[in-house]
């Protein structure tokens, strides 16, 4: 669908989509815990007596944290679970500390598409503890529709399964 438009002065033709629904990821594209996250990891990796340097910590981003935990730090399920707890009290203790940010015209963004009556889709790698702290530190939860974490999925990304799965919602 094509529709005609004057803007200063020159027609110009815009195109309509039909979009019905919009999925974003949580870390670092609509909250910023990229540093809240490097500091926790980096201090769960110093209790394993491993250093993480930020340059070793980016790929991980993304990726579950028990794949994080158990490619990374060699642990058994159970000391697993131990580190991951860890690892979001250390989390819950920067973000309290430090604060943490909605990204830039993020709010804006939201509630122009609430206004546009679209469906909004939350898919984020984080497990579902992290992403209700998260969200609830920031007020976000209420613009989302569907809300997909780490925690449904069998692949992290870059698979696209959590994406799939939202769309699927």
């Amino acid at each position: 669908m094509k529709e005609s438009f004057l803007t200063n002065g020159s027609l110009e033709t815009k195109v309509m989509l039909h979009i019905k629904g919009v999925i974003f990821d949580m870390d670092g594209t609509l909250i910023e815990t990229t540093e809240a996250d490097y500091l926790a990891w980096k201090r769960v990796f110093t209790d394993y007596h491993k250093e993480l340097s930020f340059e070793d910590y980016f790929p991980l981003i993304g990726m579950k944290s028990a794949i994080v935990v158990q490619s990374r730090l060699s642990l058994d399920e159970e000391e697993t679970k131990k580190a991951l707890s860890q690892k979001m009290k250390y989390f819950s203790e920067i973000v309290t500390e430090k604060g943490i940010q909605v990204v830039p015209y993020a709010i804006k963004f939201l509630k122009q598409l609430k206004a546009e009556n679209l469906k909004i889709a939350l898919a984020t790698s984080s497990r579902q503890e992290k992403m209700n702290f998260v969200l609830q530190l920031t007020n976000l939860t209420s613009y989302f529709d569907i809300i997909v974490t780490g925690d449904l999925v069998q692949k992290s990304k870059p698979a696209p399964d959590i994406f799939l799965k939202a769309a699927e919602k």
